[in-house]
C-alpha cells in the first residue's frame, strides 16, 4: 500500500521582520522617481512600473539590497524547504534561479486587477551562462495597505482542475487570512490564475516578481 502525491499549486506565505525598513526604503524609492510610475493594462484606478520595455528598473542599483535577498531569496529558500519537506512527492531539486523581471504598483481607491497569471505564452525560458531556466513561480510582497483585509484571491479554473475534491474549481480568498497583511510575501506558481478585489483605501503598494529555476 501506498501513495504519490502529484506536484500541486500552492500558495506559500511568510511576514518579514524588516518590513518597517523595506517599506521606508521603496516609498521613498517610488516618491523619488513619480516618472515610473505609469497606467497599466491590467489594473483599474492604479499604477506600475511594469513596462514592456522595462520590467529590472533599479536592478544595477539595489541588486544587493536587502530587498532582494529579504524578498526573493530567503522566501524561496524557505519556500523549497517546506515543500521538499513533503513525503512520497516528487522534490524540487535546482542548480540555480534568476529573477526575469520585477516591478512596483500603486492602487488607487476602488482599483481592481482582474484575473490573469503570471505566464507569457506557455513557459517561458531564458538562457543565461549556458544553462536553461524555465519560468517558475511568482510573488507578492505588500509593501502599503492600509486596508482591514488582503484582497488577492488566488484560483485554480474548473478546466484544470484535477482533484477529488467536491470542486474541480479551487479557491484560494487571501481576505480570510488575518496574518496576510502589509509585511507579508506571497510566493507561487506562475501559472497560477489571481485576481485582485475591490481596494477600499487608496495607497496600498505591491513589489512583484518572476522567478525562473534551472534544474538538475
Amino acid at each position: 500500500m501506498g501513495i504519490f502525491y502529484f506536484p500541486c499549486n500552492f500558495v506559500y506565505w511568510r511576514n518579514l521582520e524588516n518590513h518597517d525598513s523595506l517599506k521606508k526604503f521603496i516609498k521613498e524609492l517610488l516618491d523619488n522617481n513619480p516618472e515610473l510610475l505609469k497606467r497599466h493594462d491590467l489594473v483599474k484606478n492604479g499604477l506600475s512600473t511594469f513596462t514592456k520595455e522595462k520590467t529590472g528598473c533599479f536592478y544595477e542599483e539595489f541588486k544587493n539590497h536587502e530587498l532582494i535577498k529579504t524578498v526573493i531569496w530567503d522566501t524561496i529558500d524557505q519556500l523549497l524547504d517546506t515543500l521538499n519537506s513533503r513525503e512520497n512527492t516528487e522534490k524540487i531539486e535546482i542548480k540555480g534561479s534568476i529573477i526575469n523581471s520585477y516591478w512596483f504598483s500603486v492602487y488607487d481607491a476602488n482599483s481592481t486587477v482582474r484575473c490573469h497569471n503570471h505566464c507569457d505564452r506557455g513557459r517561458p525560458v531564458s538562457y543565461v551562462g549556458g544553462e536553461t531556466f524555465y519560468g517558475a513561480i511568482s510573488l507578492i510582497y505588500i509593501v502599503s495597505d492600509e486596508n482591514e483585509k488582503n484582497q488577492t484571491v488566488f484560483l485554480q479554473p474548473s478546466s484544470s482542475g484535477v482533484n477529488a475534491h467536491e470542486f474541480l474549481e479551487n479557491i484560494f480568498d487571501t481576505s480570510f487570512i488575518d496574518e496576510i497583511g502589509e509585511g507579508t510575501v506571497l510566493v507561487f506558481p506562475s501559472n497560477l490564475h489571481h485576481e485582485v478585489t475591490t481596494i477600499v483605501k487608496p495607497g496600498r503598494i505591491i513589489f512583484s516578481a518572476n522567478i525562473s529555476f534551472s534544474h538538475v
